[in-house]
């Protein structure tokens, strides 16, 4: 049965509860081992309260009336706003847009079970000066950088069994003591300003984390804190694993300590373990525990395989386990050779990615924990293998979603092009830097911390600082000479241009300087597309050369000399036109030769719409088949392979052009074969009048947690339901049930489509969305919320992205063995049914927990990742 048919057959009323909504793939949905840990940490990401600009009186204090207040969940922007950012006409330095302030206040009681703890509020991101009060005290102002996160200890400021108020100030005025931000100099004034927009608010998640006053240190407190896994030897016989932890006592006493380490394949079998020495950590003090493990026969990490082990970590204090932390690691060796490029496991791989700006139209930085595994998931589906995090940390969500996906990353500090006037930046800028390797050191997609400031040549403060945290990375510096524990980067501009060599990876090249909309048209999206295959031949071809990325995926928001033709006067400015996919994640022409270039799944794709003004001398197909038959109004031009020429040589897989194609309105059908079968097809139609609307969408299923996104994607159509790439009409949406449209509306299609977003509340239920454009017939969707269980969210189990458990009285526990799971004895008699679904709401399996019978699920299902859905069924 699949889900809307359950729906509607069942009712939601009909579930007893749901057990758990988990950002996980479901290999990791077994019970953690034995863990007598003190620590929890809670989502504080729903109930809050909040002011756009200044109130008056005093927001901070406990008995301030904020019941007018508005009601939001976070990741909140301080305001919507429209694809052209509301018509602003600032100019390089931002200078008024979303240049504001705001104010946000929750009720939080802690729990008598949490006393004699150490209580801390974790930030992961605010834009961009925070201050924050716990029940009318200041706890901090924190102006290091909006991308950083953060965290304070509120211990002394709370109470348990009772309300507390939390009240964050939000500022996103101009300061110049905090990274990226910047005052610049003029519009004309490349190196100063930002290509980006500062969306304000409280963007990021919000977790409360209550530890034993004996416990693992936050990562960004100092040089040696947190977890620091490292993988020194590396081979298909044995890996090395190196684990650091840093222990902090906050008691007032000293403590005798020990520290206990286990590693976990992907189905929870033990494959190392060590137990660190005692050390005597005296009170407020702290101690760092060093571990050696070695694993046999290690599965390891690559794009195409990234499997992931958890390293658990439990800290004792004597004979008592006190506080344990997970980490996720993939083991896996990196090397760039001055001959041979990049090494990966010990065989040359080529690195073919695009850099990526995070903010989503409409939401700014505002965006949901499923939505960037999703956008992660996007940008692997068209092959590329790596990304450059430009300008700042992304989110950590988004690096989990790269580990479990497959995608190497560099990330790079808060900053565009400015050195920062005031002394203060200059120690943000290198504060921040610290704190995001800190952060990020773990993740086996990272392998490389840029230490340069965009374009300007590597920083004098960051190698050293890069260096000095973290020896087991690569730090990019921008030349096009040395190796050794640097990565020498570049800049690569033209098409056909000799890409840097000894090694280097050229970490931006093309959008820049072949800005393209998909408005203009399918001859300048092909031209654009040349650009893309023509440095991905010459990098191909040049087998020192480590590899290139594209600037950019995405089209972004920008203040700064944007639009189509760049320049602050042109129609279209506000949002620059760099990516393979525009501003609402729609893919561009260059993105399909992408695919074709890079993926094995046979597909074809036809870069012409058909129409009386298309290109016909030639046709471009883009396949990864071996040759491509086109049918032209029926009648077939025959098969021929790709073109091969000097900007092609060394592609994979170059594009297939049938030249003196004679246009009349009809079909064009593009049949891929390889091994002389038929792989794939495509039909292209001449589209007629614009008669009516279609709506696609990501995802049918979002979680009720007040902030869960769906793109509704329309599409202008005539009446056979060809998509009409001339249609700018004016498009409206509407939403009922439990959620709302939150973007622009009405908002004009660009060649023919368009997004809207619509946004789950906090109910469980339907939401029903329906698009409208005049005379045009309408089309509705409905999207299916699934409520989140009563009780608090906690993390701690070694889960998959933002990885949470349900705190139940009796928690359900499936215990995994094999490629099956177990249902605990709790459960029997008390539910007739399990289900499992995907975040699309596709039925992976559906089952009795009869007795202690397995649930079986097939490795291909195991392995796919993303947002699984459990339910339990009461007896009917």
């Amino acid at each position: 049965m699949n889900f809307r048919k359950f729906v509607k057959k069942s009712g939601l009323s009909r579930f007893m509860i749901v057990i758990g909504v988990i950002i996980a793939a479901i290999q990791l949905l077994q019970a953690a081992p034995t863990d007598p840990s003190r620590r929890t940490v809670t989502s504080l990401n729903i109930g809050w309260k909040f002011y756009y600009g200044e109130p008056g009186g005093t927001p901070q204090s406990v008995s301030f009336n904020d019941v007018a207040w508005t009601d939001v969940c976070i990741p909140h922007s301080l305001r919507i706003t429209t694809s052209h950012l509301d018509g602003t006409t600032d100019c390089g330095t931002q200078a008024t847009f979303h240049r504001t302030t705001g104010w946000y206040r929750k009720h939080l009681t802690i729990p008598t079970t949490e006393q004699g703890k150490k209580i801390f509020l974790d930030f992961q991101g605010v834009m961009q000066v925070a201050t924050v009060y716990v029940n009318g005290q200041q706890v901090g102002i924190h102006e290091v950088s909006g991308f950083d996160e953060f965290h304070y200890d509120i211990t002394s400021y709370v109470s348990f069994g009772s309300d507390n108020v939390i009240a964050v100030h939000v500022d996103n005025r101009m300061n110049t003591r905090t990274p990226p931000d910047d005052t610049g100099k003029s519009c004309s004034d490349w190196c100063n300003g930002l290509d980006f927009i500062l969306f304000g608010g409280f963007y990021r998640d919000v977790k409360l984390v209550c530890t034993d006053n004996l416990h693992v240190s936050f990562p960004w407190e100092a040089l040696n804190s947190g977890v620091f896994v490292t993988t020194p030897a590396v081979s298909t016989g044995s890996a090395t694993i190196n684990v650091k932890v840093g222990v902090k006592n906050d008691n007032a006493t000293a403590k005798n300590v020990t520290v206990a380490t286990t590693i976990l394949d992907a189905n929870n079998v033990t494959v190392g373990t060590a137990t660190s020495a005692a050390q005597n950590i005296n009170a407020n003090a702290s101690a760092l525990f060093n571990l050696t493990i070695n694993v046999s026969s290690p599965r390891l990490w690559t794009p195409n395989t990234p499997y992931l082990y958890k390293v658990h970590n439990s800290i004792w204090d004597g004979g008592a386990a006190v506080d344990s932390v997970w980490t996720r690691i993939g083991i896996r060796s990196v090397e760039f050779n001055a001959t041979s490029g990049f090494i990966l496991n010990g065989q040359p791989f080529k690195l073919i990615g695009v850099n990526r700006h995070t903010a989503w139209p409409f939401i700014g930085e505002a965006v949901p924990n499923t939505c960037h595994y999703r956008e992660a998931k996007q940008i692997k589906s068209f092959g590329f293998n790596w990304i450059r995090l430009s300008h700042y940390p992304h989110d950590p969500e988004f690096l989990d979603a790269l580990d479990e996906l497959g995608l190497f990353a560099l990330e790079e500090g808060p900053t565009w092009c400015h050195t920062g006037a005031d002394p203060a930046w200059r120690t943000n800028l290198e504060t921040a830097f610290r704190h995001m390797i800190r952060r990020d050191r773990n993740h086996p997609c990272i392998i490389i911390w840029n230490a340069c400031i965009n374009h300007q040549g590597c920083d004098a403060t960051l190698h050293p600082a890069a260096h000095q945290e973290d020896s087991s990375h690569y730090v990019g510096r921008c030349t096009s000479t040395g190796l050794g524990v640097d990565c020498p980067m570049c800049f690569n501009s033209y098409p056909n241009v000799a890409v840097a060599t000894g090694g280097a990876v050229c970490i931006e090249h093309t959008g820049h300087l072949f800005p393209t909309s998909r408005s203009q048209g399918e001859s300048r999206m092909i031209t654009h597309a040349q650009w893309h295959w023509a440095i991905t031949n010459v990098s191909r071809a040049t087998a020192s050369n480590s590899g290139i990325a594209a600037w950019a995926m995405y089209d972004y928001n920008s203040d700064y000399n944007s639009g189509i033709n760049g320049g602050n006067t042109d129609p279209e400015r506000n949002i620059v036109f760099h990516g393979q996919l525009d501003l609402y994640r729609i893919p561009k022409f260059s993105a399909y030769w992408y695919q074709s270039e890079l993926t094995t799944p046979p597909m074809v794709f036809i870069a012409n719409y058909w129409t009386s003004t298309s290109p016909t001398n030639p046709v471009t197909v883009f396949s990864n088949c071996d040759t491509v038959e086109l049918i032209v109004n029926g009648t077939s031009r025959g098969r021929q392979g790709p073109v091969r020429n000097a900007e092609t040589n060394s592609l994979l897989h170059p594009p297939f052009q049938f030249a003196n194609v004679t246009y009349a309105a009809g079909t064009l059908i593009a049949n891929g074969y390889s091994g002389g079968l038929l792989r794939a097809t495509q039909t292209v139609r001449t589209p007629g009048a614009a008669a009516g609307l279609r709506i696609e969408t990501d995802t049918d299923t979002l979680l009720a947690d007040g902030v869960d996104l769906a793109r509704i994607i329309v599409s202008v159509v005539d009446a056979n339901g060809t998509v009409v790439p001339t249609a700018t009409s004016q498009i409206s949406a509407s939403a009922t049930g439990v959620g709302s449209i939150i973007s622009e509306s009405p908002i004009a299609a660009v060649a023919g489509k368009i997004i809207f977003l619509a946004r789950a509340n906090l109910t469980g239920g339907t939401i029903n969305v329906t698009v409208s454009s005049g005379s045009l017939a309408t089309a509705s969707r409905t999207l299916y919320v699934i409520p989140l269980p009563s009780g608090t969210i906690r993390e701690g189990l070694p889960l998959k992205s933002a990885a949470a458990a349900i705190s139940l009285q009796q928690p359900l526990v499936f215990r995994f063995a094999g490629n099956h799971y177990t249902v605990p004895a709790w459960a029997y008699g008390k539910f007739n049914t399990i289900e499992i679904y995907d975040v699309q709401g596709k039925l992976l399996v559906r089952t009795s927990p009869k007795g202690r019978h397995p649930i079986r699920l097939s490795a291909w299902k195991r392995s796919e990742g993303g947002v699984f859905v459990i339910r339990m069924l009461n007896r009917m």
